[in-house]
This record gives C-alpha cells, sequence and structure tokens, in this order.
C-alpha cells in the first residue's frame, strides 16, 4: 500500500464519531420556546408568498460551502441551515404544495388565537401584537392569491410553487399531473396545483371564519370578506354544493354526498357537517341570503334538528379517523360560537361529545381543548394536553420509528393492526407526513430508512465516499460522510472499488455490469455487461482487476489508465449448467485460484488450468441415506481478505418445513468445513451422520439453542484483526474475536437494532450496519455503534421537515381559552 494512502487512513480515524444526526432532545424547551421556535421555522421555510407548504425538502449543497462539519446536528438541534443549504418552493423543487391551502387555513387558526391572546395581554401598541397581526395579514393575503390564481375567482388552488416550467407532479409522471397550470394575470410567475377536495375548502373556511370571529379587525374582516365571498359562490352557488374545476366542466369534489359518499345526502355526516361549516361562515360574512337558504334547505335534508336521524355518532370510532376529526372538531368549536338556533347547538354539542367519548384517552392537545372550550371544565384532559406539547419536538425532520420491536410499551391489536396501548410521546411517534393532529397517537412504525449496503472510502482522501442501498440507488459524499447526494447512472451496487493510483477513477460492480468513472462518480459508463457482485484488483498490478459474478470470474487486460477496466475474458472455465454456481477467487499467491460451490460440491482451478479439481466429498459414518455433499443451496462464497486459505460460505437449508441459512468457514482452502459458531460443529457433523461421537438429547437442545441465539446469515471480517468477524442477524450484530469460538451480540448505539446488511471497508478502520434508522458504524469493533447522515427516505439523500402548525394551533387555543397558564407556558417541565 502506498505510504500516502496508509497515512491518511490512520489520520482519519475519527470519522463519524461525536456527533447525533437524530434527535435526543429537541422537545425539551419550554411550551413558550417551542411555540417562538415554530413560528420562526414556519415564516422562514414553510412559507411561499404566506401560504405554508407542509412538507419541506432541505437541500445540500453540491458546491464547496465550508467543511459542513455538524452540518445534521445543527439543524436538529438548532433548526437553523448551515452554509449553502437551500430549500426549493419553486418549480423546479419538490416542496410539498398539494395540501397547502388546507394547511394554511389550519395556520391561520393558529393565528387567531395568538392575534387575540396577545391583543388582550399586552395590547393593541405592543411590539407582540403588532408582529403577529402582520404575520396575519400574510397569511390572508396568501389564501386570497389561491382563489384568485387560476383567473376564476373562488376557485381554491391547492397550491403553488414559484417560477415557471412544470412542477414536482408533472415531472414523475403522477396522475394529478393534469391539474396543474400557469397562473393567471398577475399571477403568471406562479404554477398552481388545481383539484382542490371537499377537505381543502373546509379547512380554509374555517381559518377565515376563526379568525374573523375571534380575532379580526375591521381592515381585516373586510379582506376575509372578499374571500368568503368568492369561494362561497364557486364553491356553495355556481353548481349547487359542486366545486367544479376550472373550466366549469368538470366536477372537483361534492360538499355533500359526493367523495366516498360523505355519509350520503338525506342524514348528518361528518362530511355533511364540513360543508354546512362552510355555508354558516359564508352567510354569517357575507350576508348573502342564497347562502343562508342553502344552510337551512340541508338543516332540514339532513335532519340536523330529527331526534330520529342525529342520534348516531358521526365522529367515527375510537383509536381511528384522526383525519375528520381534526376538520369536525374545529368546524364544530367555531359553530357553537356562532349558531344561534339552540336546536343546531344542541346537534353540535353533541358532536363534540361524541367525539370526547371517542377520543378521551388519546392525549391530543387540539382535540382536549376543543372538548374543554365547548363542553365546559368536566371535559378535555388538560393533563394530557400537556404532557403532548412537552413531548413536542422542535426538531421536524423525519424520524425513522421502529416502536413494534420495543420491549417497554404494551400492544393493542385495532382491526387487525397492531398499536400502543397508550398514546406515544410524540418525540417517538411516526408522525403524519402532513400535519400532527390527523395522525394516530398509537402508530407504531414510519419513515424508516432504505438499507445502506456498502459504504467504501477513497484510499486518497476520506472526505470522498461511495455508498449504496438495496433498493438500488447509489450516493456520494465529498464532506467526510456529513452529506450525501443521490449520484445517478448506476443499477444496483453491490461493490464500489476506488483505483489506489488515480483518485478520479472507480469502478462499481452492479447487476447491470461493471461501470466506470474516469471523474470521481459524477458520469459512470458500461465497461462489461454481465452481472458482478464483487470487484477487486490484482495483487500484483493495479491497472488489471479481477469480477466475479454469478456466472463465472473475470479478468481485464492491463490497458494502462485510460482504458482500465474495458476488456475482459472469462477465467473460470466451463461450469455444469443448472447448478446454481457461486464463485470466489483468491487472489494471493503465484497465481489466483478460483474457486466454485455448487450443490453438488466444492471445486477450484487456477487461473490458466484447463479443469475444475473437485474436492473430496464427505462420506456418512452412520445411517443409510445419502448425505447432501453440501448441505443445502449455495447462497454465496468469499474468500478471507487477510488469511489465505480461509473462506466462508453461506448454504441454504430446509429443516422441518423452514429455511436456515448456515455460514461455515474453512481455514485449509475449503478441504473442511465448520460453522463459523465453532461449538456447532458437532452439531453440524452429527446432523449428516459423519460425525463419531453421539449427541445426548440435552446437548442437542443446547446447541439448537445456541444456533437460534446467533441465526448469522452473513458476515464480514475485521481490517486490523482477521479473528473477528462480524455477523449479521437480524436483531444485531454478532462478533467474535477468536475466529468463531466465542460469540457476543452488540447493539448498543443503534436506534433500531434490526441489522439488514453488513460492510467492511476496504481502506478504514471501521464496520457499517444498514438499519431502518439509517447507516450506523463502528469505530471500536463493535463495541458501540454511532449513527451517521446517511438515512434514506426520500428522493436520493434529501431528508424532509414538516413544521410546527399543529403545535401552534394547539398551544395559542391553550393560552387564549387559559388552559395553559403563564407558569406552564414558561416552567421548564423536563427539570423536575
Amino acid at each position: 500500500m502506498p505510504e500516502v494512502i496508509l497515512s491518511i487512513i490512520l489520520c482519519a480515524s475519527a470519522i463519524y464519531e461525536s456527533r447525533t444526526y437524530r434527535d435526543r432532545g429537541s422537545w425539551k424547551k419550554t411550551l413558550h420556546e417551542k411555540a417562538i421556535f415554530f413560528e420562526k421555522n414556519t415564516q422562514k421555510r414553510h412559507n411561499i408568498m404566506g401560504s405554508y407548504p407542509s412538507s419541506v425538502r432541505l437541500i445540500p449543497p453540491k458546491h464547496y460551502a465550508g467543511s459542513q462539519e455538524g452540518a445534521w446536528e445543527q439543524i436538529v438541534q438548532t433548526g437553523e441551515l448551515p452554509p449553502g443549504w437551500i430549500f426549493d418552493h419553486g418549480t423546479t423543487g419538490i416542496s410539498n404544495v398539494a395540501h397547502t391551502s388546507s394547511w394554511t387555513g389550519c395556520l391561520l387558526t393558529s393565528q387567531a388565537f395568538r392575534v387575540a391572546f396577545l391583543r388582550e395581554r399586552y395590547g393593541e401598541d405592543s411590539s407582540e401584537y403588532r408582529e403577529a397581526y402582520e404575520r396575519a395579514n400574510e397569511i390572508i393575503h396568501s389564501i386570497r392569491i389561491l382563489t384568485l390564481v387560476s383567473g376564476q375567482s373562488g376557485y381554491l388552488a391547492r397550491g403553488v410553487a414559484l417560477g415557471h416550467g412544470i412542477s414536482y407532479e408533472e415531472r414523475a409522471g403522477a396522475g394529478t399531473r393534469d391539474l396543474w397550470a400557469q397562473g393567471a394575470g398577475e399571477f403568471s410567475h406562479l404554477r398552481y396545483r388545481g383539484g382542490p377536495s371537499h377537505h381543502n375548502y373546509d379547512h380554509v373556511f374555517r381559518g377565515l371564519g376563526i379568525y374573523y370571529f375571534v380575532a379580526a379587525d375591521d381592515a381585516q374582516k373586510e379582506k376575509i370578506r372578499d374571500i368568503v365571498a368568492d369561494m362561497s359562490n364557486w364553491a356553495h352557488l355556481r353548481n349547487n354544493m359542486v366545486v367544479m374545476h376550472v373550466d366549469g366542466e368538470r366536477s372537483s369534489t361534492e360538499l355533500i354526498g359526493g367523495w366516498q359518499g360523505l355519509g350520503g345526502n338525506d342524514r348528518p355526516s361528518g362530511g355533511s357537517v364540513m360543508a354546512l361549516t362552510g355555508l354558516k361562515i359564508s352567510y354569517l360574512i357575507t350576508s348573502n341570503e342564497q347562502v343562508k337558504a342553502l344552510y337551512d334547505t340541508w338543516v332540514e335534508r339532513l335532519g340536523f334538528r330529527d331526534s330520529a336521524r342525529n342520534q348516531e355518532s358521526i365522529m367515527g370510532p375510537p383509536r381511528g379517523n384522526y383525519d375528520d376529526t381534526d376538520h369536525l372538531l374545529g368546524d364544530l368549536y367555531l359553530l357553537n360560537i356562532i349558531e344561534e338556533d339552540q336546536e343546531l347547538r344542541a346537534f353540535y354539542r353533541k358532536c363534540v361529545k361524541d367525539s370526547w367519548e371517542a377520543h378521551r384517552d388519546d392525549k391530543m392537545a387540539w382535540f382536549n381543548f376543543v372538548y374543554r372550550a365547548v363542553l365546559g371544565d368536566e371535559y378535555g384532559d388538560l393533563e394530557g394536553s400537556l404532557w403532548n406539547l412537552q413531548t413536542y419536538p422542535t426538531c421536524r425532520v423525519f424520524q425513522p420509528q421502529v416502536n413494534s420491536i420495543r420491549t417497554d410499551i404494551e400492544f393493542y391489536m385495532n382491526n387487525g393492526e397492531r398499536e400502543a396501548l397508550h398514546p406515544l410521546p410524540v418525540h417517538e411517534r411516526a408522525s403524519d407526513n402532513e400535519y400532527e393532529w390527523k395522525g394516530s397517537p398509537y402508530r407504531l412504525d414510519g419513515w424508516t430508512s432504505r438499507i445502506v449496503s456498502i459504504l467504501e472510502i477513497s484510499p486518497h482522501d476520506p472526505y470522498v465516499q461511495f455508498a449504496a442501498d438495496t433498493s438500488g440507488y447509489s450516493y456520494w459524499s465529498n464532506t467526510r460522510g456529513e452529506i450525501w447526494h443521490a449520484m445517478d447512472g448506476l443499477p444496483r451496487v453491490h461493490d464500489f472499488l476506488f483505483s489506489p493510483d488515480y483518485p478520479w477513477l472507480a469502478f462499481a460492480a452492479t447487476d447491470g455490469g461493471i461501470y466506470r468513472t474516469l471523474d470521481g462518480g459524477n458520469h459512470w459508463s458500461l465497461v462489461f455487461g454481465k452481472p458482478i457482485q464483487r470487484i477487486e484488483f490484482s495483487n500484483h498490478n493495479t491497472h488489471i482487476l479481477y469480477a466475479v459474478g454469478k456466472d463465472g470470474v473475470y479478468k481485464s487486460e492491463d490497458l494502462g489508465e485510460r482504458d482500465m477496466g474495458t476488456q475482459w475474458r472469462c477465467i473460470s472455465g466451463d461450469i455444469p449448467t443448472n447448478v446454481n454456481p457461486v464463485f470466489a477467487v483468491e487472489l494471493r499467491g503465484a497465481s489466483p485460484t478460483i474457486y466454485l460451490l455448487t450443490r453438488h460440491g466444492f471445486y477450484s482451478k487456477t487461473e490458466n488450468a484447463p479443469e475444475w479439481t473437485v474436492f473430496p466429498q464427505i462420506t456418512r459414518r452412520r445411517g443409510f441415506s445419502t448425505v447432501d455433499p453440501i448441505g443445502g443451496n449455495p447462497l454465496w462464497l468469499r474468500v478471507c481478505p487477510y488469511i489465505q486459505g480461509r473462506l466462508f460460505r453461506a448454504v441454504e437449508m430446509t429443516q422441518q418445513r423452514a429455511n436456515e441459512i448456515i455460514v461455515s468457514v474453512s481455514d485449509d482452502g475449503g478441504h473442511s468445513w465448520s460453522p463459523v459458531l465453532r461449538e456447532l460443529k458437532p452439531l453440524a457433523d452429527w446432523s449428516v451422520g459423519i460425525g463419531d461421537a453421539l449427541i445426548t438429547g440435552v446437548e442437542l437442545r443446547r446447541l439448537r439453542g445456541r444456533m437460534r441465539e446467533f441465526p448469522i446469515h452473513d458476515i464480514r471480517v475485521d481490517r486490523t484483526n482477521p479473528d473477528i468477524w462480524y455477523g449479521i442477524m437480524e436483531t444485531g450484530v454478532a462478533i467474535t474475536e477468536d475466529a468463531g469460538k466465542t460469540w457476543r451480540v452488540s447493539r448498543e448505539g443503534l436506534d433500531i437494532p434490526r441489522v439488514h446488511a453488513i460492510w467492511t471497508p476496504r481502506h478504514f478502520n471501521l464496520v457499517m450496519v444498514g438499519t431502518p434508522a439509517g447507516m450506523y458504524v463502528s469505530n471500536d469493533q463493535g463495541k458501540s455503534w454511532v449513527d451517521t447522515p446517511l438515512i434514506l427516505q426520500e428522493e436520493g439523500a434529501i431528508r424532509s421537515e414538516i413544521g410546527g402548525i399543529g403545535y401552534l394551533t394547539a398551544y395559542w387555543m391553550g393560552r387564549y381559552h387559559g388552559f395553559i397558564s403563564e407558569e406552564k407556558a414558561h416552567a421548564e417541565w423536563w427539570k423536575d
């Protein structure tokens, strides 16, 4: 190894140490500090001309923007983007705007309570109130834009992206791509998403209504009146409660009796309550008698006052229906304020009470505050609500969660689905992808990472790294693994190989063949068309490569730097057909040795030998049945990189109707084999009748128990000590420090201890595992594991952040109604 490369490896020992890339405490703030954080975050990042995109992709720089050391830790702990990071709300970006109108309505609801509370607390001349008031104006104006951008006043766009050109849904070929169009007139610089739903209209009507009746001054009421009048004309009056597309020919949604039936059109339903809330708001704000007539007609037609039709709950079952419950509770809160008909108010209060009976144990602050505000002090779990907001993290970057494997929580079966018995703390939940209150507090799993299967680090510069996952995507980093980017142009990768001579040259072994890059991974070209699993340089000439594939072993010609790896020949010779072969090549020694493992036996040959040499097969010493030559179907075969003559193999065998993977080791070039859990050697010999010793029933049960304890199905060897092996198990990493004599299980530091891939980079002293929580590495030979930034949840290596409007809605409502006292708002509760 060149001295410069060895020097780089030795001085790079701190990679991936001492930092955390997972949220481990952002919820430990006072309730008021969280509100201030989310107000700032919402205005800074979740803001398209005042409207609210639910999830925002945080995009790291591809150009040099400083070292980026600690970049993700900064985001997780402070919420601030490091230098060079951006978010793109334009047509070139992928910020989720498909439900922007809904979440902007929810944001305005939160601002209604904020403005009203601050006016009462500090007065209209205070800076706190003026800041909140101007922010509310910005949000109201953004809703106005959503109702004008199409050129048809009142048609509610779902959201807008800045600029021209096609949007992310159009680029992806989504089924909704025909709902996008360029804005009209003064809004021609916006591209809008059409196709509004009844939920979109409901959230916006409700947000405007609550702000109008709770917080608005005369100037704001006038602005809201103009918006509501146009929306009502389009949604209510133009086509009798059927919302049309811009062309006026096709329906987008039916507000009553339409989408999913909404409970029909002859009795109360959740959808009809949403629709009638919009009508009631519109009439009281605009004084339009046509709207009042529609409201009265539907109240009678649906039987809102009819005790024969309004007694059945429309609020959904316990532990479910959270999406509609969020809509309905906000509507019912407002109806309780503005409805003067006592019979109707009684029905609306009954609906709130029905919801309380269904969700009283959920500890959902927004729900509980509505229950208490509408029904009085006997309702609403204020203690549970306080706990709910206390456990709410300010880091809203999606965190992988797999609570279903935990042993410290109780579970419950709900309609065949496993859930938590009790509500989970918000920071432990697989949160909804857009809005907290429409997700279940009992949901166990979500936002898991794709499995990272390969990590290779350049021998020239440890800042340069390549990685790949089991889903067929590849990634590059020039920041020591701090930030990653998708690397295009490759099928699923099984191995990366950096040239030890040329920093710009690397190879990838893939399902589609061998690819080569001459520019550090910016571009890849196919140089050999057969599927390859592993690739190595010759020990004697680093211009020559050997490749191992499912069909054979191949060698490249020495063509110098520019044409390296472009011409190949098969050196494994002929093999029988239909034998499911796996290959390995030993490159040490004067001439490479090629190994072949099939269902029928084990073979070897030198590179230039014309024929395979068959290894002697085992002979049964007792019993009468034949002996399976290798014990099952071969899965893989590898040579130990550091001890010549040591090989590993994996065989899938069928035992008692179940398939088991047995990983074995040979220390004599394949002449004899032992399970890598060496104490199982007597069991392995006994099972095929070749051992001399008998095994007692007690010993048999013990050995089988050990086999179940260490169900190893893949293995890697430590770079510095060839007797340290890392075995992959689903529940952790099995580690031996004495070549298989004794084993221990390592999982300390793995946030989700489910290991699906393991790898030891060629040029660096660490071991990597791929888990549902992302990539983890160990720098201390498996004693502990540290997390890394490579968490693969969405497109490429980009991660998403949802904002905090759910928190803001509950917090400011709690302050406005006095459910959260000044003391509770500023208490450092986590220190108690």
